[in-house]
């Protein structure tokens, strides 16, 4: 396949196609691009037909900025085939595009003539200098045997995705053990973040390497030998890339310069000094121009990325304990990044890390990969690593070093990332919610404004949409990697770029703003909004994208190093609008990256300042228009240091940002405010907005973001923690949010504090697991939607897998904030919704406080009159329970062998022996027993355990310590059992219902694919995996529970979900709400004596679906249903 790595040759692209499918060739068509052929046609094993293209782009056309056209170029040559193949061939830099252009099909108003709907064009990158080590592994696999379905994943960009993080994540964790920081605990978690953070830099540097921007040089193995001294171990990481990191990057190119020396030492003058060269004598020739030539092509970034995190010590931090030494000792440093000289802060990270004979190291990584400057599209997708796809992956990487999720995500690739196009929808679903309510749009016009295409708006309509869109205030409050702020950035940028494309009117909304400030603001703003919209750059999105950010969007997470990765997305974003140039003095024509301090934070959304956070903002308003001035002094210096370039001029930003909290606090105690209040202010005085490791314990986006309205959309994808890992806060929730249930997960609570952040009309959409929507401690949170909210819509995915490997169930949910009339009814689906599944209305009346139940009308009144005829088992004679959970089922649940072993050796061990059944053992109607017993030795018969010497040896043979009920971890790296109160060999619940067991009982599941009811009536035990259920009626109760109307209410109306593809959930508190119908005894025969048949032709293995249709009749019959209601069940068999 060495084709792929030179000049377009149609010669060895035909035989290529020939050797791979059958082709045939056909006449030329030709185009206004400088030549455009149809070559022929290949088709597939499966007789899919797919023309072949071949364009030659004009020498004046730019690839990446005509992507839209090039696709829609060979889609309109497709007439009803399944996709095409199609090069692009760009002479002038021998490169060339291979794409799959694939088709999607629906049908027209009269639902007869099929239509294109949209084409989606995936892509290789080959030719001169491209990497086609992953374009050449997957053409590889496609032979004349191969379908569309092959073509499709050779052309497949999650696949990509997956196998690029599964190499990075395993040199990551080799890399975690490995590497030292010069930090004083070097913490495994500061190893990790650091690492993190590490990524994002040499990332961003591989992308700046696309663009021409870095000498490649530093990153070829064999010149990198003639450069430094190679075997002084970590001489790449210190030498390259911290300089180039720290030194380069992050400073202005006239600026630069090296540290000073003595004697050819360093010397003190340039202490801490965290943005010159060093390491002078890791280089051969190490005369100081000649290694800054190494730099000399690379421009100043700024941005903070590349801010070196070493810094002086605070006087909090100057005393600090030394563990090793038992002493408190004092420090005039906090190094982080460790650019030191002094061999005292030495960190360790090894040439091998980067180069290695194996081609493990990170630069052999990355070489194999190609990587695009360009953001893919849902339209159009290069098979190549770029930014959307480093999200995914950042994501991924951020979720093993999150402690909730860490243990899951190491063994899951994918699962912790919102796919793109959930992302795109609920982007696209709050913006047009938006236009709504902001502009007398129609709705046609509105979802024009998210097509591709001309503008349908006239000029008066665009500039409303403009000042829309320029007065959008948007929040994250769980941003992550930041995918959510990344989706509304590009999305805002497609509706300017479609009715604004010259920038005519987004500019002019600029300078009207800037008009309205006084002074050095008012000038610095105006050359800025100058420079960005110049006619240099009125077709690139930089000077939109730079307006958005500062303007409009905003993020808060609680992980400093999510916050690093999701300004690495913007800063990238940003970047890639830069058309690059020779000039040094113009900074190669690379613009200075904004400070993003401002704009994303480290802070717990979830906690106010406290309950004095209003009686604080009384206090500000209330006070003379001093305070007022101090806040809008404080507001303008944010303002400013977002465009901040110099490190001089960041600093004397941070100290007049830190002087003005420290005048508003004097000028409030001065008012004699309470000792509360004044907490509060100290809390808010104390907030470093500029420390990229600090985290705030309080939220408020009126001092970290100066919105004082709140937010126009508040979206994401809230963490998915349980309660059990979010003790330490559950006060401050009781005392926060009225949906506090001491069981709820951690995600109830965003809902509530991500709705009252909103402004009147604003709008919340959050992806979440769907489990409040039946759950117990989803209650509050239902009747909130339903009596406080405005509800849109909700997308209730239940079965299906939004998250890849995940196994949470999630829905969408839509709602506004104003104080009209609430709406009367809202929309829902059960997937995101397209032609062929509209969405569906629904009043909100029909919402229960029991359970949300998103159906049709017809299916909520079969519910309905089910609920009217039943009566909830809870009110019946009955008492359900679950199996035994002993803790430690290798020792308690025995064979028939051990079991006759220990009653040979003490036939007492045969009064605490009990036969027991398994989940897995239980079927409809029957039990497959496995011959296992359990040693019952439940805390509520408070046995005496020397009285059964045989079962105390058995259970000894396993370790006592392993037995303890402690809680503790063991010093082979395995735990005790559960804390409680038992002891080491009794099981771990009490079982204080365990006579119950030797009753006629019904057995079940509790996971199923399907029903699986058994009338046990041989004194079966049962295992924690199923469930018991004792009482009265039990065979009548067994003939409806196996019931098609039966299972199909259950499932549809009662299941919990949560388990995918898994099955169902019988779980008690949704068993106890199953409406059945109490009848007398005599009314029940009939039924009993079909179950009697059934339980005899299973004794025989015999069929008995006659029976069962039989039951389903009889149970149709029991509720009323008519001929409609019964097909309503019978379809969903």
């Amino acid at each position: 396949m060495q084709f792929l790595d030179q000049a377009y040759n149609r010669d060895a692209y035909l035989d290529f196609l020939a050797n791979k499918f059958q082709f045939n060739k056909l006449i030329p068509i030709t185009s206004d691009v400088k030549s455009f052929q149809r070559l022929g046609t290949v088709t597939t094993q499966d007789d899919k037909t797919l023309p072949v293209f071949e364009i030659h782009i004009k020498s004046n056309t730019k690839l990446e900025r005509n992507r839209v056209g090039l696709r829609n170029l060979v889609a309109k040559q497709i007439k009803s085939e399944d996709g095409a193949l199609a090069v692009y061939i760009d002479e002038n830099k021998g490169q060339w595009r291979f794409s799959f252009i694939a088709i999607e099909y629906g049908f027209d108003e009269s639902g007869l003539t099929k239509t294109q709907t949209a084409s989606k064009r995936f892509t290789y990158l080959l030719g001169k200098d491209a990497k086609t080590r992953t374009a050449k592994k997957r053409f590889n696999i496609l032979n004349k045997q191969s379908n569309l379905a092959d073509l499709k994943t050779a052309f497949s960009v999650e696949q990509l995705n997956k196998e690029f993080y599964d190499a990075l994540y395993k040199w990551y964790d080799n890399a975690k053990n490995e590497v030292v920081f010069p930090n004083d605990e070097n913490a495994q978690s500061h190893i990790e973040a650091s690492l993190i953070r590490f990524l994002t830099r040499i990332l961003f540097v591989w992308f700046l390497k696309e663009k021409h921007l870095i000498n490649p040089d530093l990153f070829d193995l064999e010149k990198l030998k003639n450069l430094i001294d190679y075997d002084k171990d970590s001489s790449f990481y210190k030498a390259i890339l911290q300089n180039l990191f720290f030194a380069t990057l992050n400073r202005r190119i006239k600026d630069r310069d090296f540290r000073r020396t003595t004697s050819g030492k360093p010397n003190n003058t340039n202490y801490l000094a965290t943005n010159i060269y060093r390491y002078q004598e890791y280089f051969q020739n190490n005369d100081e121009q000649k290694i800054m030539n190494l730099f000399k092509q690379t421009p100043f970034l700024n941005g903070g990325l590349f801010e070196c995190l070493d810094h002086e010590a605070s006087d909090d931090e100057k005393l600090d304990y030394d563990k090793n030494k038992d002493i408190r000792k004092v420090r005039s440093a906090i190094r982080i990044d460790g650019f030191s000289d002094n061999d005292k802060n030495e960190l360790v990270f090894t040439n091998e890390h980067f180069f290695n004979a194996e081609e493990t190291g990170l630069c052999d990584l990355f070489n194999q990969y190609q990587f695009t400057i360009e953001e893919s599209t849902p339209l159009d997708i290069e098979v190549a690593l770029d930014p959307e796809l480093l999200g995914k992956v950042f994501e991924n990487l951020l979720a093993t070093y999150n402690p909730e999720t860490g243990k899951q995500a190491q063994k899951a690739t994918g699962s912790f990332y919102t796919p793109r196009e959930i992302v795109d929808y609920m982007v696209d679903e709050s913006l047009k919610q938006h236009f709504k309510t902001h502009t007398d749009l129609s709705e046609s016009q509105i979802n024009d404004c998210f097509i591709e295409g001309k503008t349908k708006l006239k000029e008066a309509q665009i500039k409303t949409v403009i000042e829309t869109i320029d007065s959008l205030k948007i929040l994250d409050p769980a941003v992550g990697s930041g995918a959510y702020p990344m989706g509304i950035l590009q999305r805002l940028v497609f509706i300017l770029d479609k009715i604004d494309h010259e920038n005519t009117h987004f500019k002019q909304q600029q300078l009207d703003k800037a008009e309205q400030m006084e002074g050095a603001s008012k000038k610095a703003s105006i050359e800025v909004i100058e420079q960005v919209f110049s006619k240099d750059n009125q077709h690139n999105a930089y000077g939109k994208k730079l307006m958005l950010i500062e303007n409009s969007i905003y993020g808060v997470d609680i992980q400093p190093i999510a916050i690093q990765i999701c300004k690495l997305r913007f800063f990238i974003s940003l970047a890639i609008e830069h058309k690059p140039n020779q000039d040094a003095n113009d900074n190669y024509g690379i613009k200075a990256l904004p400070n993003l301090e401002t704009k994303f934070i480290v802070a717990n959304t979830l906690l106010p300042l406290g309950k004095i956070e209003v009686e604080l903002g009384q206090t500000l308003g209330m006070f003379d228009t001093g305070i007022k001035d101090l806040q809008d002094n404080l507001a303008e210096v944010r303002h400013q240091y977002f465009t901040a370039k110099t490190l001089k001029t960041k600093r004397k930003y941070r100290n007049e940002d830190k002087d003005l909290r420290e005048k508003m606090k004097s000028r409030l105690k001065q008012s004699g405010i309470t000792p509360e209040v004044e907490a509060s202010i100290q809390k808010v005085v104390d907030w470093d907005l500029y420390n990229q490791n600090a985290q705030s314990d309080w939220f408020d986006p009126e001092w970290m973001f100066g919105v004082k309205a709140g937010f126009d959309i508040v979206l994401g994808n809230p963490p998915y923690i349980r309660q059990e890992k979010i003790k330490q806060w559950k006060n401050q929730f009781k005392q926060s949010y009225q949906v506090f249930t001491g069981t709820a997960d951690i995600y109830t609570y965003f809902y509530e504090k991500g709705f009252h952040l909103l402004n009147e009309n604003g709008h919340l959409c959050y992806i979440t697991s769907n489990k409040w929507m039946r759950a117990k401690y989803g209650e509050k949170l239902r009747y909130f939607f339903k009596e406080t909210t405005h509800l849109k819509q909700i997308i209730d995915f239940e079965g299906e897998q939004i998250f890849e490997n995940a196994t949470v169930d999630t829905n969408i949910l839509l709602c506004s904030k104003h104080d009209q009339t609430p709406d009367e009814s809202f929309h829902y689906q059960k997937q995101l919704p397209d032609e062929e599944n509209p969405l569906f209305t629904m009043a909100i009346a029909d919402l229960s406080g029991n359970a949300y139940t998103l159906q049709a009308p017809e299916i909520l009144a079969l519910k309905k009159k089910i609920e009217t005829i039943g009566t909830p088992l809870k009110d019946w004679d009955i008492n359900i329970y679950r199996g035994v959970l002993t803790g430690f089922n290798e020792a308690f649940i025995i064979g028939t062998a051990k079991r006759d072993e220990l009653i040979a050796q003490d036939p007492k061990s045969a009064e605490i022996i009990k036969p027991i059944l398994r989940g897995r053992d239980i079927k409809a109607y029957e039990h497959h027993w496995a011959g296992l017993w359990i040693i019952a030795t439940f805390p509520v018969l408070k046995i005496d355990i020397d009285y059964y010497p045989a079962i105390k040896n058995h259970l000894l043979d396993f370790g006592k310590d392993r037995l303890e009920q402690a809680g503790k971890k063991l010093p082979d790296g395995t735990k005790s059992r559960k804390k409680t109160g038992n002891k080491w060999f009794e099981t771990q619940d009490q079982i204080g219902y365990h006579a119950e067991f030797e009753k006629e009982k019904i057995v079940y599941s509790e996971i199923v694919q399907k029903p699986q009811f058994y009338l046990d009536k041989h004194n079966h035990y049962i295992e924690a995996t199923a469930f018991i259920m004792s009482g009265s009626n039990l065979k009548f109760l067994v003939a409806l529970l196996h019931s098609q109307l039966i299972t199909y209410t259950f499932k549809m109306f009662y299941a919990g979900g949560g388990l995918g593809e898994k099955g169902y959930r019988y779980k008690k508190v949704f068993l106890e709400q199953l409406p059945i119908p109490q009848i007398l005894e005599a009314e029940q025969q009939p039924f009993i004596d079909l179950v009697d048949k059934i339980l005899t032709a299973k004794k025989d293995d015999k069929d008995t679906s006659d029976y069962e249709t039989k039951i389903d009749q009889m149970v149709y019959k029991l509720y009323n249903l008519n001929a409609d209601e019964i097909k309503i069940i019978e379809d969903k068999k």
